[in-house]
């Protein structure tokens, strides 16, 4: 006869594993919309409308800065990548020598390898952040973009462990602010809107910071999608390895 204790955990899993699976069929069916907006649009017009988008011009900047700090910079992964957006954008703008594109989703990343053709140095690759298939201090600069928010709780730490492990010099994330102060009204008329039944998992500025400092990495930039972070939703932090 089971526990309290085992039946909680038996519990917690079943639940993580649900969530997992939720997470899996939205992104399925997100990755199929994308397919048919993007053979229906001019590939143009689609860039245009990306740029147009507040974190996106956030992204950027802060790329730009991580570009000109550091020249050394060659291998470049982007986790989570989905169809490739933001990792074309890296392979844009610079000399990278190596850059890798990894997603979960083999639909997000057959979408993606259909693009990079003008892209030599651009790879796609199917895995999981929990599990990542390189070995220790693979690439200088990681990046991991408008993803943690669906990591389970309970994975979050295994999450940012296995990142940083994988990283040598520099970490991009990004986080949903929990102490953002318009949170609830936020959820209401937000997240029922983009999200629909998705959870979303809040993190904060402080608690990623200790998660990050018990990896080896320090803060170095913070950017949120507002001027002022605590009514920031959306934040961006690089970090730097000691």
């Amino acid at each position: 006869m089971k526990n309290v204790e085992e039946e909680d955990i038996i519990k917690s899993e079943n639940e993580k594993e649900a969530h997992y699976e939720f997470v899996k069929n939205y992104f399925k069916k997100s990755a199929e919309e994308n397919k048919k907006f993007y053979s229906l649009k001019n590939k143009d017009d689609v860039e245009k409308q990306i740029k147009k988008r507040r974190m996106w011009k956030i992204y950027t900047s802060i790329l730009d800065k991580i570009i000109k700090k550091d020249s050394e910079i060659s291998n470049v992964i982007d986790i989570a990548c989905g169809i490739g957006n933001f990792t074309f954008e890296i392979a844009k703008n610079n000399n990278y020598k190596n850059i890798v594109g990894i997603d979960f989703l083999k639909e997000t990343i057959d979408i993606a390898r259909k693009n990079k053709n003008l892209f030599k140095n651009v790879t796609f690759l199917q895995g999981d952040l929990l599990n990542l298939p390189f070995i220790d201090k693979s690439f200088d600069f990681s990046v991991c973009l408008n993803t943690l928010h669906h990591i389970h709780k309970n994975d979050l730490y295994k999450a940012i462990t296995e990142i940083s492990r994988i990283t040598k010099k520099y970490l991009m994330l990004e986080i949903r602010n929990k102490n953002y102060i318009f949170k609830s009204l936020h959820n209401i008329i937000i997240l029922q809107r983009v999200y629909r039944d998705l959870p979303i998992y809040f993190s904060s500025v402080s608690d990623l910071n200790n998660l990050m400092g018990k990896n080896g990495f320090k803060p170095i930039i913070i950017r949120g999608n507002n001027l002022l972070i605590w009514t920031s939703w959306r934040i961006v932090i690089v970090y730097k390895r000691y």
